[in-house]
């Protein structure tokens, strides 16, 4: 059972994290749940080339974070059921998965969300947004999916 079928509440909050996101950043966030308005394929299919390099075939997409400045999404990050994905500009893509954080903190000052993982520090900076109510909830959705697994 994937996790958004065994936590519905889950499903709900990244539609509402991606409503919120899309609506304040129009053009960088896109929710993969969302009914209503359809990610272009080419975009979907570069973020997976790129970023999602090590996407496992069982995970759902949930939101893709486009830090591209002309929107072709080969950088930027993709969050899954299992894991964080993301790639920087002129780095190879990453992966991090949930159960292996520790705790996580945002900075409010440039938007990097840092994971810390067995003592070790990962800085995602590509995400891009320093809107705090943003930020706080992206940190909400990725401990809550943290602790669910």
């Amino acid at each position: 059972m994937i996790l958004l079928e065994k936590y519905p509440q889950l499903k709900e909050y990244v539609e509402q994290f991606g409503t919120m996101g899309a609506f304040q950043h129009r053009g960088t966030i896109y929710s993969f749940l969302d009914s209503f308005e359809e990610i272009p394929a080419k975009k979907v299919q570069n973020a997976k080339n790129s970023i999602g390099k090590h996407l496992s075939s069982d995970e759902t997409l949930l939101l893709l974070f486009d830090n591209t400045l002309f929107g072709s999404a080969t950088d930027g990050v993709i969050f899954t059921d299992k894991a964080i994905h993301y790639k920087e500009l002129f780095s190879d893509p990453e992966v991090v998965f949930y159960e292996q954080i520790d705790s996580i903190s945002v900075s409010q000052k440039d938007g990097k969300l840092n994971l810390f993982l067995d003592g070790n520090i990962k800085t995602i900076g590509a995400i891009g947004v320093k809107e705090y109510l943003l930020l706080f909830s992206l940190t909400n959705f990725i401990i809550g999916a943290s602790y669910l697994i």
